[in-house]
């Protein structure tokens, strides 16, 4: 009884987890269906999270939606997750897994938007390109510039152009640097694109002051000002005065930078460092220019500024305020904030700031007659001098190598373009020279096929022409042949009737034998009929043309009857057939033939029929 009462137990217990487990199931994945529906319309929300920069938030929803598309193997889902994930750690700062979410969307190239899959790749070459991977970031780049140009997306090439130029530029590769600034530059003035105008200007800025092309940053100033004016651009304004500025401070024309340095200042932007970089200029002006009292109100600014937000660099101006005191005489102070700046911070500064500090030391120290100061200082303004003037030598000597290289590559692309235009003109000539080939071969081919047809024509006319000659000489023949069978068959009968006649005259009556003579005289006349023997000739004349001609020419002795032999000969006639056409007997013709080789002088051994048809 227990038994049975457990085995119930756990049947029934059995039946209702299987029940719960499949409730659960269904409502798991009733939940699971509804989550993915509402994700669906979470890629416009992510979008605008990302948009606003709230990328705590985006990275939450977006993470939701990814692993909500790859359960339901949504791999365009997916692949778009990945790729605002991307753009969400770039923000975070989050470098190592922005690449690795980007890197997957590269591959996962074929599930994305084209426009969203090359804005990726233009993310990774920036990333790479702020871990100094020249190699990756150049190809991320060129990948998305070739994009661009096919799609015509001036916009997206700017974006790369700038990119590629700033990556060549920290890398020292001042060529191909200045090559797409310049295009960035000239893009950006296009498209009105002010902000991207910014950056490429100070690039640009940056590496014609490098170089020592004072006069390409002049104009180029000049040409941003321009621009900056007519859009009344207040942070491209303040750039373009500020580089007007220093190009005339460089050059030690103080007045003149003094001069925009105030207009730069009078434009002064919400850039904390540029309005502090600017504000520190016009005091060093007015310092060069030994105006101190103005050159302090400009040097207390810049204190006030730095004081409130970074007042660890305060030292970096007491060279002003050393200078300052000076003028003043108030030479402790004036000690003071110069050991000041070139104990803070000495090394950091440009071998220009150390040259102007020992110069005001040694100053100081020959004013007082410290001759040990004045030399040990004197010697170090020295070093920094030549140091500044190797500098600025080598900055010459890399300028004039720059515009030697410019040269150079000028000349290149001068013999390439000759070359080119020489490669265009021989093939122009080798078309033009193959188009006159193919023109004469036509007209040669269709003239040889003309002659070929005349030459055929002419064939056809002589074989017809040979036709109807053989169908009359045939003809000729059969009228020839039918004259001398009718000729053969009437002598013949007239044989037969002549033997009718003999056998009749020898009967007993002299009435009858009389009778029969006369019949027979009669048959003889008919026998010699002249009218037969000159159709006959005429049709054997048209057979054989010119044959008596030529046996009267060779043998004048012939006569007339020899020359019936002779046809008769020519026609293959044999003594009997002769002698039937004749109407004479046999042996008669063997004597007339005989006679005829004696007349023609040939021997007795020739055979006559063969010389007769050799004439």
């Amino acid at each position: 009884m227990s038994y049975s009462f457990s085995l119930k137990v756990y049947r029934d217990g059995y039946t209702a987890r299987v029940c719960t487990r499949v409730l659960l199931s269904a409502i798991l994945t009733l939940a699971a269906t509804a989550g993915y529906s509402q994700t669906r319309g979470s890629i416009e929300m992510i979008t605008e999270l990302v948009d606003s920069g709230h990328f705590e938030r985006a990275e939450h929803y977006a993470r939701a939606v990814l692993n909500s598309a790859l359960s339901h193997n949504d791999l365009s889902k997916a692949a778009l997750c990945r790729y605002y994930l991307g753009r969400i750690m770039t923000g975070l700062e989050r470098e190592d897994e922005a690449i690795d979410f980007l890197l997957r969307t590269h591959q996962d190239s074929i599930w994305l938007d084209r426009h969203n899959l090359f804005d990726a790749r233009l993310r990774l070459a920036q990333l790479y390109q702020t871990r100094k991977d020249v190699e990756m970031s150049s190809l991320f780049y060129k990948q998305v510039l070739q994009w661009s140009d096919k799609t015509g997306d001036n916009k997206l090439r700017l974006a790369v152009t700038i990119g590629l130029g700033q990556l060549y530029m920290e890398n020292k590769d001042y060529h191909r640097a200045v090559d797409y600034l310049e295009e960035a530059y000239r893009s950006s003035m296009a498209l009105n694109q002010h902000n991207e105008l910014g950056k490429v200007f100070f690039a640009l800025t940056d590496l014609y002051f490098d170089h020592g092309l004072f006069a390409e940053s002049k104009q180029l100033a000049v040409n941003t000002l321009r621009i900056s004016d007519d859009e009344q651009l207040r942070d491209l304004t303040m750039a373009a005065y500020y580089v007007l500025g220093n190009i005339h401070f460089d050059q030690f024309n103080y007045d003149s930078a003094l001069f925009y340095y105030k207009k730069a200042y009078h434009n002064r932007s919400n850039n904390f460092f540029k309005n502090v970089a600017t504000t520190s200029n016009i005091a060093e002006s007015y310092y060069e220019l030994e105006q101190y009292d103005s050159g302090k109100l400009y040097t207390d600014q810049v204190i006030t500024l730095m004081g409130s937000r970074f007042p660890s660099h305060l030292h970096s101006f007491h060279l002003q305020l050393a200078k300052y005191y000076h003028s003043k005489n108030l030479r402790d102070s004036a000690y003071y904030y110069a050991f000041s700046f070139r104990d803070n911070a000495h090394e950091s500064y440009s071998h220009r700031s150390r040259r102007d500090l020992y110069k005001f030391l040694y100053q100081m120290a020959k004013e007082e007659d410290d001759a040990d100061n004045a030399l040990r200082y004197h010697e170090v303004y020295q070093a920094e001098k030549d140091t500044v003037l190797k500098r600025l030598k080598e900055r010459d000597l890399t300028s004039f190598r720059v515009k030697l290289e410019t040269l150079e590559k000028q000349m290149t692309i001068d013999h390439l373009q000759a070359r080119s235009e020489l490669d265009r003109l021989k093939l122009i000539a080798a078309i033009v020279f193959s188009l006159l080939i193919v023109i004469a071969s036509v007209i040669l081919i269709l003239f040889l096929k003309s002659k070929n047809h005349r030459k055929t024509l002419q064939l056809h006319n002589s074989e017809l022409e040979k036709e109807n000659i053989q169908n009359e000489l045939v003809h000729k023949e059969k009228e020839l042949a039918d004259t001398t069978l009718v000729m053969v068959k009437k002598n013949q009968f007239l044989d037969e009737l002549d033997t009718i006649i003999r056998k009749a005259k020898n009967e007993k009556n002299g009435s009858a034998f009389h009778t029969w003579s006369r019949l027979q005289k009669v048959l003889e006349l008919n026998r010699s009929n002249e009218k037969e023997w000159d159709d006959f000739n005429k049709y054997f004349g048209n057979v054989h043309n010119e044959f008596f001609d030529k046996l009267k020419s060779l043998y004048p002795v012939l006569s007339a009857g020899d020359l019936r032999h002779c046809a008769l000969i020519r026609m293959n006639m044999s003594h009997k057939e002769s002698a039937k056409i004749l109407g004479v007997d046999p042996n008669s013709v063997k004597m007339a033939r005989y006679r005829m080789k004696k007349k023609m002088g040939l021997d007795e051994v020739a055979d006559l029929g063969t010389h007769i048809h050799s004439i």
